[in-house]
């Protein structure tokens, strides 16, 4: 500024002296200036690192206008740095932005990692505080674990769009609860092993609602049976709950005691409460165990009144499926396969029930059962199917009772020895004797927790459980890594007790799973599985969950090829049903396991040509199509059958059984002449087709994956997966939303538990 000053004083001092005449050469000099001047001004503030160049003198007023000045070297100033380029300037800004992007980067680095040490911790704390067992047994939870089996939908593989079943129907009826059948029997046996969990309930309500499988019924009862047999041994030793303030103990608990209370029990029903240690029916309640049954429909006369004929290509004297189009009745071969699996089915249940009752019932015993029809409360009472007949659901009670005790040993403590200790017991003995006046001896008696957990609740604690345990396995993983590529790490880890050792890599025992009918869906969801584990090194072996009644013969194949590409072990493991399409792909493993009453075998197939002709002609509707001497119509239902089209679905169907039993054959080692003995489309219960080798093992999945661990791994402390990965499909969320759902209703119906927080189930009355 003083430099323009300075500059502007002398502008007016030449005007003055030499007129208008130097009118340009003063807006020359003050352009050029200024420029020089503002360059020098906005430098620093681009980031340059050029230092301004300090000005020149001003030069003297004396010089004449017009003529030279003197070449004095000391008044010459010295050469001006060309400013720096525009790209110079951008480059400068960049480096500039670009630091102090990285340290703002830095910081939030190290505060999300900060934030998530936190929440890790956090949930780690919660875990081992949930699971946490105090040395002190007085001290120690005393919990319930209610199973809701009267609003519970047993299935083989659920998937995160099951989860909208949370939500509440119509009328604010309770939602129905969908679990997998070994969600169900792992919490069950995770509450046989840990400590705080004393006692199992089992509501059934007016029976089981949604039906479930012999099979899974089976696994289910398998793992009440176990919890029967636990005395509260803890389990839970894992690093991280001590991390988490969790103590664990290995003693000193009483035996487990489990509950199971109905207004009705049916066959199904009764087969799985009788194996829980106290069976309760209400007072008026129902009794109706009348025997397995088999029911089946038959279309034949009603397609035959409409005009519609379905014509029917079979290989197996037994492969009775197709009889539903075609037949108004069971033909002899079609009763005689049911009357078979029914009756095993009805006699595994019969022995089942007086093993878990200790009942001396016969054949004739069991036979006037059925008979007599519906009994109740107090006849099953007086032949000890039931041990109890209270008027209501007692766990409220049970529970108020107990709670009330709780309190009265907390008052006990805190009064001085001296007091009279005879009070406090005699008002303890009180609260349980009119509990016992009010529901019976037979219920109260041995009932000692204080708090009830819902199946979903207990389920969603031990997946919160299995990821603190994960996300602690990857951070050792990782420590460990680092360990091995710096001694200096490995140094540093070790002072902070860390050990850094090299330990192998977890083996992994994985779990595929095929539900439902085998069409081409499932047989590419299971090939792209198969091609994941496969180039998992860590994985060991494959244990194929299988329940299907079966399928395509062309989706069957493309799963079995898979299969053959598969170099390591294969072990089977069948459901409620593995027939047909089912056992297809199940009889080339090594080991294959079923339950008592899985429904396997069906060694046969069958092909249908529906021929619906005469149906359209009656309503005018005709049809063609040419070449008429070709197959390319032959699935048409428009279109006749021909000679020629029954003579290559015949050869089709031929072929495939034939290649059918070949892979039984080799996948079983058994002679041609065995398969064809059980072949012929005959289903077999599980224990039958153990008896005719089709079956090596009785047991469900629990049996399998623990033969898999201890023939094909390195330890049977490993990882188990399970395959296909589940995945939310978008017609789900579009269907919810047809109804009316709110958005809200959709998220706390599929976010994880964490974020909506425990869904209690479980309503007391």
């Amino acid at each position: 500024e003083e430099q323009c000053k300075h500059q502007n004083t002398k502008d007016r001092s030449a005007r003055v002296e030499i007129g208008g005449g130097n009118i340009g050469r003063r807006w020359w000099v003050d352009s050029v200036l200024g420029s020089v001047l503002f360059t020098q001004s906005i430098m620093p503030e681009v980031g340059t690192s050029a230092k301004p160049v300090a000005s020149a003198p001003p030069q003297s007023t004396d010089a004449v206008p017009g003529k030279k000045p003197p070449n004095n070297a000391t008044n010459k100033a010295k050469p001006r740095p060309p400013p720096p380029s525009a790209l110079r300037r951008f480059a400068d800004g960049a480096r500039g932005l670009a630091g102090r992007s990285l340290r703002f980067t830095g910081k939030a680095a190290v505060a999300v990692a900060a934030v998530n040490l936190a929440v890790i911790y956090y949930k780690s704390s919660q875990v081992g505080r949930f699971f946490d067992v105090d040395e002190d047994e007085s001290r120690r939870k005393k919990r319930v674990l209610v199973l809701p089996l009267d609003n519970l939908r047993v299935v083989e593989r659920g998937s995160p769009s099951a989860d909208l079943g949370r939500l509440a129907g119509p009328g604010g009826r309770q939602p129905t609860i969908t679990v997998e059948c070994r969600e169900l029997v792992n919490a069950i046996e995770e509450a046989a092993a840990d400590p705080n969990i004393t006692s199992l309930f089992a509501d059934f309500g007016e029976g089981v609602r949604h039906p479930i499988g012999h099979g899974h019924l089976e696994e289910i009862r398998g793992a009440v049976e176990r919890f029967n047999g636990r005395h509260g041994e803890a389990s839970f030793g894992n690093p991280v709950f001590k991390m988490a303030g969790a103590t664990t103990n290995t003693g000193g608990a009483g035996p487990k005691r489990s509950y199971a209370f109905g207004h009705a029990f049916g066959w199904a029903d009764y087969y799985l409460a009788s194996s829980f240690g106290s069976v309760h029916l209400q007072a008026r309640g129902t009794m109706g165990l009348y025997g397995a049954c088999s029911t089946n429909v038959f279309l034949g006369p009603m397609l035959d009144k409409y005009g519609i004929k379905v014509h029917v290509f079979r290989h197996g004297l037994y492969k009775n499926a197709p009889s539903i189009f075609t037949d108004s009745k069971y033909s002899s071969a079609h009763l005689e396969n049911v009357k078979s699996t029914t009756s095993s089915i009805d006699d595994t249940i019969q022995a089942a029930i007086s093993s878990s009752r200790d009942l001396k019932f016969d054949g004739v015993m069991w036979k006037r059962i059925k008979m007599h029809g519906t009994m109740s409360a107090a006849n099953s009472k007086e032949i000890g199917l039931i041990d109890a007949s209270p008027v209501v659901n007692p766990l409220s009670s049970l529970l108020k009772m107990t709670k009330k005790e709780a309190k009265l040993e907390g008052e006990k403590k805190k009064t001085k020895p001296s007091e009279d200790e005879d009070e406090e017991g005699e008002k303890k003995s009180k609260i349980r004797v009119k509990a016992e006046d009010k529901f019976g001896r037979e219920v109260v008696d041995g009932f000692v927790a204080t708090e009830a957990i819902s199946l979903s609740q207990y389920k969603n604690m031990l997946a919160r459980r299995e990821r603190v345990e994960s996300r602690s396995k990857g951070i050792a993983s990782r420590l460990r890594t680092l360990a091995e590529r710096s001694t200096a790490t490995a140094a540093i880890l070790s002072a902070f007790g860390f050990d850094a050792g090299g330990q192998q890599k977890r083996d992994k025992v994985a779990v595929l799973t095929i539900d439902g009918a085998i069409g081409s869906a499932s047989a590419y969801e299971s090939v792209r599985s198969l091609r994941e584990i496969r180039e998992d090194e860590s994985i060991k072996c494959l244990v194929l969950r299988v329940n299907s009644p079966g399928g395509s013969v062309i989706s069957s194949e493309a799963i079995r090829e898979e299969l053959l590409l598969f170099k390591k072990p294969i072990v089977s493991s069948m459901g409620n049903a593995a027939a047909s399409g089912g056992y297809y792909v199940s009889c080339m493993a090594e080991k294959i396991f079923a339950n008592r009453t899985t429904l396997t075998g069906s060694i046969g197939v069958f092909g249908v040509k529906v021929d619906a002709t005469k149906w359209a002609n009656s309503y005018g509707v005709r049809s063609d199509y040419f070449p008429h001497d070709n197959h390319g119509a032959a699935m048409s239902p428009l279109v006749p059958l021909t000679k020629g089209m029954s003579q290559n679905f015949a050869r089709s169907v031929k072929d495939f059984y034939s290649y059918f039993k070949e892979i039984v054959a080799d996948g079983r080692r058994l002679s041609a002449t065995a398969v064809e003995n059980v072949a012929q489309g005959r289903v077999w219960t599980g224990e039958q087709a153990q008896a005719v080798r089709l079956v090596d093992e009785l047991g469900g999945l629990a049996s399998a994956i623990a033969y898999a661990r201890k023939a094909h791994t390195r330890s049977e402390d490993v990882d188990v997966e399970y395959w296909p990965r589940k995945s939310i499909r978008l017609e789900d969320f579009s269907e919810m939303l047809s109804r009316g759902t709110s958005l809200q209703d959709l998220f706390c119906a599929c976010a994880p538990p964490s974020l909506v927080g425990r869904v209690d189930e479980y309503s007391s009355d």
